[in-house]
């Protein structure tokens, strides 16, 4: 995880400063990507601000009632970092790699139990296998 500081986006071409109105998340409070963080309003109307990425708010920098500048820190925020979310994506792609391994596993295993009544083999028990002998090695 890594820390960063969010700022007020500008939300319009004429827009120059923005009043906090509420917080929809406290500190401590954790969120997800399009979640709502706060109610702006800016010269010509009020918006929601929502979260670009997953995260934790640390701290608000920005109480509500704040007029705060374009570019101005809003909130301290805890976000995966690009690294982490790329080492979580290649390891989510190698479990299903392996989910299709054992897939065709199976059922070359369940065609080669057809012809001896010896072999039982299920999904679970070459999951097991597999998990067991190749993903943790």
């Amino acid at each position: 995880m890594m820390e960063k500081t969010l700022t007020l986006p500008r939300l319009g071409e004429t827009m120059e400063e923005g009043t906090v109105l509420a917080w929809s998340k406290i500190s401590g409070e954790e969120y997800d990507r399009g979640d709502i963080l706060l109610e702006l309003e800016t010269d010509k109307m009020v918006v929601e601000v929502p979260a670009l990425e997953d995260g934790k708010i640390l701290e608000i920098l920005a109480d509500e009632g704040a007029v705060v500048a374009i570019g101005e820190p809003i909130a301290r925020v805890e976000v995966e970092s690009s690294e982490e979310v790329a080492e979580a994506e290649e390891a989510e792609e190698a479990a299903e790699a392996a989910l299709e391994g054992v897939e065709s596993t199976e059922a070359a295993l369940v065609d080669a139990s057809d012809e001896t009544d010896e072999l039982q083999v299920t999904r679970a028990s070459v999951a097991e296998w597999l998990e067991n002998n190749v993903l943790h090695k």
